[in-house]
């Protein structure tokens, strides 16, 4: 059967091994057996493709193309797709413009090229992959679900039109992107939608500036608006935006779960938000928003200090060179007043790589008279300054001090000519 010829089937059933040059069908079942699909063949299902186990878990060897306008399903407890290659082929095109289409069964998928076009795509599966190339003509809807990109290569995702749609909540369960970077230093960017334009509206970009460890690590990126000005809910394990008032953070959240790594790479990112995001009755001013991050399960959102450049213009914030020290699962940007606010990080890690080397407070004003001391949890005075913009090296005596948690004071006359006086603690964490 050659390449062009067609051969019509109200319903094909696979129940034994089955070679496939060039088929067009409207449904396909494999109860178990091999399919294999040639290289220059296509299969066009009209229907559904629905794998199953019998005696054997059904499976596809794919060299050729899978045109399908229904949905796949695996039932399987493998993932469909044997024998892929280290140059991976094997193409398949959802491509039905008319109705929507699912991933879906008991077990993910793991396609070699995947090709979105026309009508939604929903995942209902958690973990269905791609090996080498994620093209996007389409919506992409994560549905709560982890879509896994194997490919490191920003490469991997071809982005033509639509979007990929994160935006479910932490009590939903996030619908996250995991591209599986390793240790690459390159320019990422995954092209997020909310499904309010026709387009990704709300894209997240990532720049990798130092390789990573182990190098079949990756990061799952998220976004999702909040439901109310309460900004509820929070990430995973955060229950409030402490110390920032709600009213002045903007209504959505980031995620950058950079777990699966042992060694995280520095890096940089940048968000795009939307109108809507900082407007709906908030006490924003744009020009003065900073990004803010707190880690699983922390307390405070000043973890590490408010940073990033925003460009209002094209409503992005821009987060350049995060230390390992200094990444955090969780972002949220806020409005910032130019002489109303400090922040004192809630740890610190001295080393020997000048990455977030000094202790000291950072000031969105300059203070009239000030003065900054740092004792044990014995009341000695390990430091003292009165210049605002100097710190502590974590060293007394010469001596690098050990971990441990120290206590910070400040006495200062703020720019309305009043005398305040702030204390609170820091724990000195010391990389081995």
């Amino acid at each position: 059967m050659n390449r062009h010829s067609i051969v019509y089937f109200v319903f094909i059933s696979i129940i034994s091994f089955f070679y496939i040059g060039s088929i067009n069908a409207q449904f396909l079942i494999n109860n178990g057996n091999s399919i294999v699909v040639s290289t220059g063949a296509y299969l066009v299902v009209e229907g559904d493709i629905v794998n199953k186990t019998a005696t054997d878990d059904g499976r596809i060897d794919l060299d050729g193309q899978i045109l399908l306008d229904g949905d796949f399903e695996n039932y399987s407890t493998n993932e469909v797709f044997i024998n892929q290659e280290a140059v991976t082929d094997g193409l398949v095109v959802l491509r039905n413009c008319g109705m929507p289409q699912s991933i879906k069964g008991t077990s993910p998928i793991h396609f070699e090229n995947l090709t979105i076009l026309g009508s939604v795509k929903t995942l209902e599966v958690t973990n269905a992959s791609v090996s080498d190339v994620l093209t996007v003509n389409a919506v992409l809807d994560l549905n709560s679900n982890n879509f896994i990109l194997f490919n490191s290569n920003p490469s991997s995702i071809q982005y033509v039109s639509k979007y990929i749609k994160s935006e479910t909540t932490s009590f939903d369960g996030y619908g996250t992107l995991d591209w599986r970077i390793g240790n690459n230093t390159q320019h990422y960017t995954i092209p997020f939608g909310t499904g309010e334009s026709n387009f990704a509206d709300v894209p997240v970009s990532y720049t990798s500036l130092s390789a990573g460890f182990p190098s079949s690590a990756g990061i799952k990126f998220a976004t999702y608006p909040t439901g109310d000005r309460m900004n509820t809910p929070c990430p995973n394990g955060i229950f409030s935006l402490t110390p920032y008032d709600p009213m002045k953070v903007a209504d959505r959240f980031w995620i950058t779960n950079a777990d699966a790594y042992s060694s995280i790479p520095t890096a940089s990112l940048e968000f795009k938000y939307r109108n809507q995001d900082i407007e709906n009755g908030n006490s924003i001013t744009e020009s003065e928003l900073k990004a803010v991050r707190i880690s699983d399960g922390g307390t405070a959102w000043n973890e590490v200090a408010p940073v990033g450049v925003v460009t209002v213009a094209n409503n992005t914030m821009s987060v350049q060179n995060i230390s390992p020290s200094d990444w955090r699962n969780n972002w949220a940007l806020t409005s910032i007043g130019v002489d109303g606010d400090f922040w004192v990080p809630g740890a610190y890690t001295p080393n020997e790589d000048y990455v977030n080397a000094i202790f000291k407070p950072v000031f969105g004003f300059q203070p009239k008279s000030y003065q900054f001391t740092v004792y044990n949890r014995w009341g000695e005075r390990l430091y003292d300054t009165s210049d605002y913009l100097s710190g502590w090296d974590g060293t007394y005596k010469s001596q690098l001090a050990k971990q441990d948690v120290y206590i910070w004071v400040i006495s200062m006359i703020r720019p309305d000519g009043m005398l305040y006086k702030y204390q609170g603690n820091f724990a000195m964490v010391i990389w081995e």
